[in-house]
């Protein structure tokens, strides 16, 4: 527990880990590897577009001020290059986490379809790598499907190379005070990269500034600014403008000599308004279109039963503006629509699905199978 620095094991009287593991046959698990890698690569290449359109960057949400920041990526893709491999940019891995339920619907998938997409700065590395590594042993004839958090420790390595060569750079790993979750994930994080002789610091926002060309420095308490090898950002992007400056929101969030995982594009994927961007791109987005249900802006007419839609908030990131009329109250539910409708560029509408409820030693459950993509 401690090792993976998962201090919340249980809540209460609650455990917040299952006493049993979810098996999958290999057919299901490279069904599931298959439509996120189409996902991410879609995603990779709507994203190139999008950031030549500052006005679509509006269309999803996207606030004044980290418009400003992600528009410094715009320069690549109005040139027709990709955005991360702009000139002057350390590459940085971008993680995205996409969050799969089996359904009864959906039969060109198999069944699945996705919740969202957990492009910003997804978490989960302990309950998804040490996990199952310790259950593994005692369930015969299984394997863990995956490490993210050795994928995005080996290609954050390799981005920004020895730590010889630099004189010992750490990497500073950002997450907000008083959020004991984030805390876990960074925490775990550094671990894994100090296992590989990288220096690692946890720090937050605040605790960066802007050096020389433009990189990220640490500011040290008893000593000088300590320059950076790198920086895990697991702060979200919306939230950073209100906790740093302008010139430190953009070594943050654009491109820049330091390498920053996840960069800051990844707030516009993460955007539940990103499907009303679709119509205006020439990128495919058949993968997309297939698992993702139906989004639409708030204001309009939402077709059928009502009950049959959520409301989310655009950059709700723990289901905790995600509202429906069965399971909230009519008065909830009417100053949810109001205020989805004053406010539209905060919400989205999407169609439910119906899960399929699954056999386990605790009675039927619902499944939801996070599958993580490292550079897709």
């Amino acid at each position: 527990m401690l090792g993976a620095c998962k201090w919340d094991p249980q809540i209460g009287d609650a455990s917040t880990l299952a006493r049993f593991p979810l098996l999958l046959t290999r057919q299901a698990w490279r069904r599931l590897a298959g439509h996120a890698e189409a996902l991410a690569a879609e995603a990779r290449a709507a994203t190139d577009e999008l950031l030549a359109r500052p006005d679509l960057l509006a269309r999803l949400g996207v606030g004044r001020r980290l418009r400003s920041a992600l528009r410094t990526w715009g320069g690549g893709a109005a040139a027709g290059r990709s955005p991360l491999a702009a000139v002057g940019t350390t590459a940085a891995p971008w993680v995205i986490r996409f969050d799969f339920h089996w359904t009864t619907g959906a039969s060109a998938t198999g069944g699945w379809q996705v919740s969202e997409a957990n492009a910003d700065v997804p978490g989960g590395y302990a309950e998804a790598a040490a996990l199952p590594a310790l259950v593994a042993p005692h369930i015969p004839g299984f394997e863990p499907v995956g490490d993210p958090a050795a994928a995005l420790v080996r290609t954050l390595a390799a981005s920004i190379g020895g730590g010889a060569s630099d004189g010992g750079r750490p990497v500073a790993l950002l997450a907000a005070p008083g959020y004991l979750e984030d805390q876990q994930v960074v925490s775990y994080l550094a671990a894994r990269l100090r296992a590989t002789g990288r220096p690692a610091v946890v720090a937050g926002a605040g605790q960066i500034r802007v050096g020389r060309r433009g990189a990220a420095e640490l500011l040290d308490p008893v000593g000088p600014p300590r320059p950076l090898a790198g920086v895990v950002r697991f702060v979200q992007a919306e939230w950073l403008p209100r906790l740093v400056r302008p010139d430190v929101l953009n070594t943050l969030l654009g491109p820049g000599p330091t390498p920053v995982a996840n960069p800051g594009i990844g707030a516009v994927v993460e955007s539940k308004r990103f499907p009303l961007a679709w119509p205006a791109l020439r990128t495919p987005l058949d993968a997309w279109r297939a698992l993702l249900p139906e989004t639409r802006d708030p204001r309009g007419r939402l077709p059928g039963d009502p009950d049959g839609w959520l409301l989310k908030g655009t950059f709700s990131n723990t289901g905790d503006a995600v509202v429906n009329r069965q399971w909230t109250t009519a008065g909830a539910w009417r100053r949810a629509r109001w205020t989805a409708r004053l406010r539209p560029l905060a919400w989205a509408a999407q169609r439910r699905f119906e899960a399929r409820m699954i056999p386990t030693p605790d009675g039927p459950r619902h499944a939801c199978v996070g599958v993580y993509t490292v550079d897709g």
